[in-house]
């Protein structure tokens, strides 16, 4: 396995300075972009879902990909919209493609498990497995990465109830 070395040459007051980035950071901080839009999604935490895309970034949903919502503000606002629900998602199969110190492309399988209401006592009684998958194109800015396309598609859905 070949590692790239990537540097990056930042301007600050007192002239620029280079910072080295490996390959494996970069995608290691992709995985956990992720991970993190997955919990936020199962607890319900909007505003830090929504934190996570690139002020213009698109999210397409897995249920409704014929209707791309762009912009950090729409998308939030359509989170918030959602109907309170018990999910988990499971996330395997995370690819991540460094193009550049700022650009990166994730391809990643995810199991959703859901309840169509909000359970007060847990566990709460399932009743749909979905099998999917996320395609995302991310960026580096402001010293974080971000979605600027988050594409899902449902493959698979099995009904339990």
């Amino acid at each position: 396995m070949v590692i790239r070395i990537l540097t990056i040459y930042c301007a600050t007051s007192q002239g620029e300075i280079m910072m080295s980035i490996d390959n494996a950071t970069i995608a290691r901080a992709c995985e956990q972009l992720v991970y993190r839009a997955a919990r936020y999604t199962d607890f319900e935490q909007w505003d830090d879902l929504a934190a996570l895309f690139a002020v213009e970034g698109r999210l397409v949903r897995p249920s409704d990909p014929t209707k791309p919502i762009v912009g950090r503000a729409d998308i939030l606002a359509s989170l918030r919209a959602r109907p309170s629900r018990t999910t988990r998602h499971v996330l395997n199969n995370i690819v991540v493609a460094v193009h550049s110190g700022t650009s990166a492309h994730i391809s990643s399988i995810v199991t959703l498990y859901m309840s169509p209401v909000a359970g007060a006592v847990l566990p709460v009684k399932g009743q749909k497995i979905l099998i999917g998958q996320f395609e995302d194109d991310v960026v580096h800015i402001d010293g974080e990465w971000a979605f600027a396309l988050r594409g899902g598609s449902m493959a698979l859905e099995f009904d339990c109830g």
